[in-house]
């Protein structure tokens, strides 16, 4: 926010209110109307109902309707579906539902701009009804801001990320394609075993060919060392993470390799080394005064 980025927590909390959203609002828009109908047949489906070739019929003709209308929302295609078992299942997600308040939005509250932060830890806790109806649109509103100009998709504390199966999918895609799209992925984690054990080492291995590594005392453990060399460390690149020091040391293996220092000044690190909940709690008063 001070340089003029936008932070949004996905799912609340007792600070920051969570986002509503409104995916419906754009289905004039040209392949808006096909990625809406897969969205909404996804939650159809975790709410049980095994989708017929009637039902997806019904589907389409009914968002044909909301498109038509101009009242973009899920109540107002609940009000056009005909199918009473498609009418049930779409409950939940509607105003009236319990999860209305996430979903049924007359009008977006994400305002995708030059820099925004989406803060998904509560989120990923929560049930797959939940939590993957939402980052399913947080990934179409990120795909959908791609036009070609640079772009950097950062995914911090990734382990939460490689340990969901729908997460880690649109991972191995976007490290795959996203290149073409003139956009860098830099994900990081604080566990080399979520990583190795992630499924996906080696698209990993592969498409990330700039690799960080942070200070750790026990990287020539016998248990790390097999992770490090996975990821095409070899002995003395070991010994020399093991001596770095902390926090301020950080050996990079990309085109060359060598140990740095990024050398932060005290307004920087008054920022980036702000990170306790007690810290971010100072931060949102004194942004409230």
């Amino acid at each position: 926010r001070a340089v003029g980025g936008q932070h949004y927590n996905g799912a609340g909390d007792s600070d920051t209110p969570e986002l509503c959203f409104a995916p419906l609002a754009q289905i004039d828009q040209p392949g808006e109307l096909g990625w809406a109908e897969d969205w909404v047949a996804t939650l159809l489906e975790l709410q049980g109902l095994q989708l017929k070739p009637t039902h997806r019929n019904e589907l389409h003709h009914a968002l044909v309707a909301v498109q038509e209308q101009g009242e973009r929302t899920l109540t107002n295609l609940q009000i056009q579906l005909q199918d009473k078992e498609m009418k049930n299942a779409l409950e939940e997600y509607t105003i009236s539902g319990a999860l209305g308040h996430l979903l049924d939005a007359e009008e977006d509250g994400l305002a995708v701009d030059t820099w925004s932060v989406f803060e998904i830890d509560q989120l990923m806790h929560r049930s797959d009804r939940v939590r993957l109806p939402v980052l399913l649109y947080l990934f179409h509103v990120i795909e959908r801001r791609m036009k070609g100009q640079p772009c950097l998709l950062i995914l911090d504390e990734a382990w939460l990320m490689l340990g969901n199966e729908v997460f880690r999918e649109k991972i191995r895609e976007w490290l795959k394609v996203l290149r073409k799209a003139n956009c860098a992925v830099l994900m990081a984690t604080q566990s080399l075993s979520d990583a190795a054990n992630s499924g996906i080492l080696d698209v990993l291995a592969e498409s990330c060919p700039t690799k960080i590594f942070l200070a750790n005392k026990e990287a020539s453990s016998a248990e790390n060392i097999p992770l490090y060399k996975l990821l095409g460390c070899n002995e003395v690149e070991i010994r020399t993470i093991t001596d770095m020091i902390p926090k301020r040391h950080y050996f990079i293996r990309g085109e060359g390799r060598r140990r740095i220092e990024l050398a932060v000044g005290p307004v920087a690190l008054s920022f980036v080394g702000a990170s306790s909940k007690e810290e971010l709690a100072r931060v949102r008063a004194l942004e409230m005064e």
